[in-house]
Parts: structure tokens; C-alpha cells; sequence
């Protein structure tokens, strides 16, 4: 999808990082979501690694019931449908 941003080969690393380093950041790979305040904390459970994080998290931990599980397979989907949607669209 950011083909159509990207001029060569090599810039194309690039200009996914932006999206890839917010997302890693934030979806409580370097900090927990539980530490934020709540609305930062919703708003990066919507990034497209926070649903994977928490279902690693809670499958360590056991703690995870069918509606959270629901949830976070829900925002994984909805992104890669987005994410397919942005590269047949572009």
C-alpha cells in the first residue's frame, strides 16, 4: 500500500516505518497498555499490533475471556481487510 508514496526500492522500507514504529511503541510491546492513561490507552488498543500483543499476553497469562478474544481478533481482521483493501484500491 505505500507503493504509491515510494519512488525506489529502497525508499520503500522507509515510508512503512512510520506506521510500523507507532505501532510496535505503542501496542505495549515496550510499555503495557494498563500504565497509560485510559484514553491513550483506547486509542492504541486500535493499532494494528495491539490485538496480537494482547492475545500473546493474555494466552501467557490465562486471563482473556471469549468477548476479549472476540474484540482483539475483530481489529486484527478489520486491519487486514484494510490493509487489503489499500493495496487493491492503490
Amino acid at each position: 500500500a505505500t507503493t504509491v508514496i515510494t519512488r525506489t526500492t529502497e525508499s520503500a522500507q522507509l515510508s512503512a516505518m512510520p506506521l510500523l514504529l507507532v505501532s510496535f511503541a505503542a501496542s505495549g510491546v515496550l510499555v503495557p497498555l494498563s500504565v497509560l492513561p485510559d484514553t491513550v490507552a483506547d486509542v492504541c488498543a486500535w493499532l494494528p499490533v495491539s490485538p496480537l500483543m494482547e492475545l500473546v499476553r493474555e494466552g501467557w497469562s490465562g486471563g482473556l475471556d471469549g468477548a476479549g478474544m472476540l474484540r482483539s481478533v475483530g481489529v486484527a481482521v478489520l486491519w487486514t481487510a484494510l490493509a487489503g483493501f489499500a493495496v487493491r484500491r492503490w
